[in-house]
Order: structure tokens, then sequence, then C-alpha cells
């Protein structure tokens, strides 16, 4: 039986409410970039999957997050890819980053 708590983003609004307390329940975080590419520095980000745990995750829909929203995951998540994770958030310009 499948118990997990996966919630849709789709607005800045809705993701402004959930992402800060989401931040503070879980201590290991993961985050996996859907994009149009493969190719790291051709690629556009169209969602973004977070997970705290099984039973806790957020897809956040998007065509363009916020380069603040980004440098958030970038220091709050481990990356399930995280040489492709590194090059989406550098082809974004998130320079500073810990995987």
């Amino acid at each position: 039986m499948n118990n997990a708590a996966w919630t849709l983003i789709n607005d800045q609004d809705d993701l402004a409410l959930i992402l800060d307390p989401y931040l503070t329940k879980s201590s290991r975080k993961a985050i996996d970039f859907e994009t149009t590419d493969l190719r790291t520095f051709q690629a556009s980000i169209v969602g973004v999957a977070l997970a705290g745990s099984k039973e806790l995750g957020l897809y956040i829909n998007t065509q363009s997050p916020s380069n603040d929203l980004l440098t958030i995951m970038a220091d709050s998540f481990v990356a399930h890819n995280a040489v492709y994770e590194a090059g989406i958030l550098l082809n974004h310009g998130v320079t500073k980053f810990d995987l």
C-alpha cells in the first residue's frame, strides 16, 4: 500500500505557502529536475520533483523557476543525478551549490 503524500504545485503562491514548512519537516531531501533536453546547456526546466522521504514529496510544475528558488533548492537538497542537476543549475545562473 502506498501512503505517499505528494503535492502538486502549479503557481508561485502555492509554493510560497508550502516550501518553507516542507524544508523544515525532513533533514534529508532529494531534488530531480524535469527538463526538455538531456543536454544540460540546452535544457529548459519544466518541473522540479522534491522528495523529503518515501511518504513526502512535491512536484513543482514550472516553466521558469526563479533564481531564488533554484538557489534554495541547491542549498537544501541532495541531487538525484548530481552531475546533470549541477549542469542545469549552472545553466540557470546558480553557481554556488552543494549537491
